[in-house]
């Protein structure tokens, strides 16, 4: 039987599970969407393990850093925003949308992870849909002078880049997840882009180049970093880290 609940450890709110089974001792497992897996022996009680994992809290907290739990209470990157997570019941479809007040999840089971997951990839996705064709075209004048082709833009998941070219077929491609960063780490992603339609490699002109459209470019790249820990935790929402 499988137990799902919520606990306040520190200044954090997290999820867990908690499974009995026919083992001797307490188990804690921190998935990279930071969700707490606990397995423990038939007695043990429900206040027995939220001690344990009160007992845990260093532990949980460096494992947990940079984790995505989507529980309530938690909260979310828009645009580079931390904006709160509210998850509410669906009357008719389940959807998502952003509000001045937060993120909102409407979901048909609260405590289905799985639907919550898919609702908060859709949104990304479907805003990533409604603002970079705006960025590119936005941008696109400030690299027309160079002769740089308008491209057509793709939009998907990626697990390792945030976006990627091919001048041969007049192509860039974002990765959805750029929503979660400042607009500015985006302008800078689509101004690289299209610098390769200029220089295919990294070269010493293909800096000066975007040196050229975007004076700033390196801040906005260092600060990309601070959010490229999440492209692995969102395309893997089930993998795990294991403590005994």
């Amino acid at each position: 039987m499988k137990t799902t609940d919520t606990l306040r450890i520190g200044e954090n709110v997290y999820e867990y599970e908690w499974r009995r089974k026919p083992i001797k001792t307490l188990n804690l497992r921190v998935r990279p969407d930071g969700i707490l897996y606990v397995s423990s022996p038939p007695f043990v009680s429900k206040k027995e393990v939220e001690r344990f994992l009160q007992e845990r809290r260093l532990f949980i907290e460096k494992a947990s850093m940079r984790r995505i739990t989507l529980a309530e209470g938690t909260s979310v990157n828009i645009f580079g925003k931390e904006m709160p997570l509210f998850i509410e019941p669906a009357t008719r479809r389940h959807h998502a949308c952003i509000t001045e007040n937060g993120v909102y999840l409407y979901v048909y089971e609260k405590d289905n992870r799985d639907e919550r997951v898919s609702l908060y990839r859709n949104l990304l996705k479907e805003t990533a849909e409604h603002v970079f064709p705006q960025v590119l075209a936005r941008l696109y004048p400030v690299a027309a002078p160079y002769g740089v082709p308008y491209p057509q833009m793709k939009l998907r998941r990626m697990r390792s880049r945030w976006g990627s070219c091919m001048p041969t077929k007049s192509l860039i491609t974002l990765n959805t997840y750029l929503v979660i960063a400042p607009l500015s780490c985006t302008d800078q992603v689509v101004l690289h882009e299209l610098c390769h339609f200029l220089e295919s490699n990294h070269s010493v002109r293909f800096y000066a180049y975007l040196s050229r459209m975007m004076p700033e470019w390196r801040r906005w790249r260092e600060a990309l970093k601070e959010y490229t820990p999440y492209l692995r935790i969102l395309f893997f929402f089930k993998s795990q880290l294991r403590i005994q």
